[in-house]
């Protein structure tokens, strides 16, 4: 790089090595795509060693990077939720799976409809809009609890470099105005407790070792006319605090009485 160059005391000079390369399909998956151990010199992935000499003395430093896919998941809103007066909705929902790095790789995509209490669901319909060649499976519902087989949307699916699959997932159901409450049709904040709120949607990739999950949740409008309470049966609301309090004192009261009336009488 460079031959005799002067450096003062105390100075810094900074070299820029930039290397345009290819990888052959061949090498997919090889063991030479991931860095050897730290100062064993030995090749692998995309290894760099620089070496030093000045005044009889030599010096070297190394640098690696392993070559890997970078896989990336977006869950979003694509339309809706529209509703209809008697308590009809349709939400569709889209998921965009991505590889930014530099190896190919696979994936398998699940989703899970972790819709809120009283929020029916009538039919799911998924599409793979790009590329447009990838199966769903037919055994899919995303009515099945976390990690259960009737969440997996696909079997293993490759995914080339820079390359894009967008899937659309389209839902209409019902609210059950017995069931539902004001806050089981609202999101609530975060997917990590498991809860369902809302028209909550959560989708899962595994590639490898690695397991990625993105969320997306709308909320929904009580039906013209419903009366819905503010909570379900997995809370209390406050029309029921309201009277269980009133029945409470009642109680309290018809007692005290009583037993200023038994008081009274044994006196007489």
């Amino acid at each position: 790089v460079a031959v005799d160059v002067p450096l003062a005391a105390g100075g810094t000079h900074t070299y820029t090595v930039a290397v345009v390369a290819s990888i052959g399909e061949g090498s997919f998956g090889s063991e030479s795509l991931e860095c050897a151990a730290p100062g064993s010199g030995e090749s692998g992935g995309f290894a760099n060693t620089a070496g030093l000499s000045h005044n009889d003395l030599t010096d070297e430093a190394d640098a690696c990077v392993t070559v890997e896919p970078s896989v990336g998941l977006d869950k979003t809103i694509a339309s809706g939720p529209n509703q209809s007066d008697d308590g009809g909705y349709i939400v569709s929902y889209e998921i965009e799976v991505t590889n930014t790095g530099g190896l190919p790789t696979s994936y398998v995509l699940s989703d899970e409809l972790r819709f809120g209490e009283g929020i029916e669901v009538t039919s799911v319909q998924v599409t793979n809009t790009a590329p447009g060649d990838v199966a769903v499976l037919d055994t899919f519902t995303g009515l099945g609890e976390a990690g259960s087989a009737e969440n997996r949307l696909t079997e293993e699916v490759p995914l080339g470099i820079d390359a894009v699959h967008v899937y659309l997932v389209e839902v209409s159901g019902s609210i059950d105005v017995s069931e539902a409450s004001l806050a089981s049709l609202e999101c609530a904040d975060g997917a990590g407790d498991g809860a369902g709120s809302g028209l909550l949607n959560v989708a899962v990739l595994d590639h490898g070792e690695v397991q990625l999950s993105d969320d997306a949740c709308a909320a929904l409008q009580a039906p013209p006319g419903a009366q819905l309470p503010d909570t379900g049966s997995e809370g209390v609301g406050t029309a029921a605090l309201v009277a269980g309090l009133i029945t409470l004192l009642g109680g309290a009261l018809v007692a005290v009485r009583g037993w200023s009336r038994r008081t009274t009488r044994e006196e007489l």
